[in-house]
């Protein structure tokens, strides 16, 4: 029995001897993998918490991006009807000038005639 003690106890020396402390001082391999895991944390977090802005980013740029559709085709449409307003305005504009222009071949009795009516 007393062999199986001193085997026991040097196997135990031997484990105790080889295996590491529970705390070791921290090495600077060890201080950079908790560096890594710490900025990996922070970029999580950062993540986690930015989520909701990066949404409300997005729908807001989705809102601007619908707004200047909306503009661009309100811009052709109005433009549209600018020159539409343009064409009618030189169509009446020359009906009124061929108009006059007929009057005056009448001479001026028949202005005086027609203006009693």
């Amino acid at each position: 029995m007393s062999a199986l003690r001193a085997e026991a106890s040097n196997d135990a020396v031997e484990i105790i001897g080889t295996s590491q402390p529970k705390n070791p001082a921290p090495t600077l391999e060890s201080r950079r993998s908790g560096e890594e895991l710490g900025g990996e944390k922070i970029a999580k977090l950062i993540q986690e918490t930015g989520a909701g802005s990066v949404a409300e980013i997005d729908k807001l740029c989705g809102q601007l991006n619908a707004a200047r559709n909306y503009l661009e085709q309100e811009s052709k449409r109005i433009g549209d009807d600018i020159r539409r307003y343009t064409h009618l305005a030189q169509t009446a504009s020359a009906s009124v000038k061929v108009i006059t222009n007929s009057m005056d071949k009448w001479g001026p009795e028949t202005r005086i005639a027609l203006s009693k009516t």
